[in-house]
């Protein structure tokens, strides 16, 4: 039986322990967002790379806030009000912050878009990014940050 999903506030830095099935839980979550559309407040890359984590670790430091916009502008005033300037200071208040080449699969990755900054989860050697045509992968290479999960 999985524990229910821990809550933190966003601000909480820590290694989170993963659980024994982790990877399991993870592929399954990359499976189930390849058909999911991307919607800001829902489905955008923030909220598909906290996902990830709670596959992994039964806790989500952005649950509270799902649902809660539904636009980018939105977005960014959710995390201005949290007390971050960007989306990569959210992930480092949130994660110990590590060079981008020791990531493993399963830790998180900042990534220049067009849009700005999007987070994703590392895969080997890619990272898959909610993308507003959908999840994608890029190159490890492409991680500016990386944060350990």
């Amino acid at each position: 039986p999985s524990s229910p999903t821990r809550r933190r506030s966003m601000g909480d830095q820590q290694t989170r322990k993963r659980r024994p099935d982790w990877r399991t839980r993870l592929h399954g979550e990359l499976a189930a967002s390849q058909v999911r559309p991307f919607e800001w407040g829902s489905n955008d890359c923030a909220l598909f790379a906290m996902r990830c984590v709670e596959a992994m670790t039964d806790d989500n430091p952005a649950a509270t806030v799902a649902g809660k916009y539904k636009t980018a502008m939105g977005a960014a005033g959710v995390i201005k009000r949290a007390g971050h300037a960007t989306l990569q200071e959210f992930a480092a208040a949130n994660f110990p912050a590590i060079h981008p080449s020791r990531a493993n699969t399963r830790d998180l990755a900042a990534v220049q878009t067009d849009d700005g900054i999007a987070l994703g989860i590392f895969s080997r050697d890619r990272v898959h990014v909610m993308r507003r045509d959908g999840l994608g992968t890029l190159p490890r290479s492409a991680a500016v940050a990386a944060f350990r999960v």
